[in-house]
């Protein structure tokens, strides 16, 4: 009984503050024995898997930051290539547009073309400007209906075989 009423009368902030500077005092012992060996070039197997570790961190964080800057490189020439892609694609549009202008129409088989050039164009982030004409095709235009020969060679023939 004597020893629950002795553990009972410890004082545990006394205690933990205790093990606290023992174990602060630990870490800076070990710490001047880890300077004094590397001073002195004593090696121990804990130091040279610090080592390592620092090694393969320090390596590895090479690997990131040349995969960083590829990155970076190839975001690059993606956004070059979208805005080559989105001025060629607003050319096409502007021509057909002046196409379609003079036609006063646009021809009935390059209606889904003319669709999908746009849906293209929009992808990679066309501007109004493109967008503005390939609306005033689709809404003031007619579309005009296109009647299909084949001919064969020079001798003038057609698909159902008349000259």
């Amino acid at each position: 009984m004597d020893e629950i009423t002795a553990f009972l009368n410890l004082d545990f902030p006394s205690i933990i503050l205790g093990i606290f500077v023992i174990l602060c005092a630990v870490r800076f012992a070990a710490s001047i024995l880890e300077w004094l060996c590397s001073k002195l070039g004593i090696e121990w197997k804990w130091m040279r898997n610090n080592q390592e570790i620092r090694s393969s961190l320090n390596s590895l964080s090479d690997s990131i930051h040349k995969i960083s800057t590829q990155i970076d490189g190839l975001c690059i020439k993606n956004e070059l290539a979208e805005a080559a892609s989105r001025e060629a694609l607003a050319d096409r549009i502007n021509q057909r547009y002046k196409c379609y202008l003079q036609l006063n129409g646009i021809p009935e088989d390059e209606v889904d073309e003319f669709q999908q050039l746009h849906a293209a164009y929009k992808g990679v982030g066309g501007n109004h400007s493109g967008d503005a004409k390939y609306e005033y095709c689709m809404k003031h235009l007619q579309i005009i209906p296109v009647e299909t020969r084949l001919h064969y060679g020079e001798t003038g023939h057609t698909a159902e075989g008349k000259e």
